[in-house]
């Protein structure tokens, strides 16, 4: 599982008294303290005065680098494409649910073995996953020269952290 599914999941699980036989979450936190939802506050209010637009780029360069971009200009143009389509109003809904994440005490309890992954250039989040994994005392992999979305700008290297993980994980058959 990726990104804040794997929390909510799991969580729903254990409340259901399941267990996930193993988990593997990237790019993502567990709780919204209020310098990271300020910010999103900051966003939400650039959106609603401006658009989306002023968004597209920066968005782009923290999901990829400005490396990868530039040796895919492509594919940057497609996705700022896609950031610049994207609904003002649906914007403000998903930055509304980041504000609320509340998952920092279900995690403390998950009984699971877990790896988290960030990209190395994701400069919101590198330091949080860092400390989230020392608290659960889990394997963290940080992806050099990846942004946001490590799995896109360098699959290679998510792929090997997932492999790794399934490999000392996983139920065997």
């Amino acid at each position: 599982m990726f990104s804040r599914n794997t929390f909510a999941t799991c969580r729903r699980w254990d409340e259901a008294g399941q267990r996930a036989a193993e988990c593997e979450s990237c790019c993502t936190r567990a709780d919204a303290p209020p310098p990271f939802a300020a910010a999103w506050d900051d966003r939400i209010a650039l959106v609603r005065e401006r658009g989306i637009a002023p968004l597209a780029a920066p968005t782009a360069e923290r999901w990829f680098g400005s490396a990868f971009l530039a040796a895919h200009p492509a594919t940057a143009g497609a996705l700022r494409d896609c950031i610049n389509e994207t609904d003002p109003e649906g914007f403000v809904g998903c930055a509304r649910a980041i504000q609320g994440l509340a998952y920092l005490d279900g995690v403390k309890r998950l009984q699971v073995p877990l790896t988290m992954i960030v990209g190395a250039l994701d400069q919101l989040l590198v330091q949080p996953m860092t400390d989230l994994a020392a608290m659960l005392n889990c394997r963290l992999a940080i992806i050099s020269g990846a942004g946001h979305l490590p799995q896109v700008d360098h699959p290679d290297e998510v792929d090997a952290v997932i492999d790794r993980h399934l490999r000392a994980f996983a139920p065997s058959t």
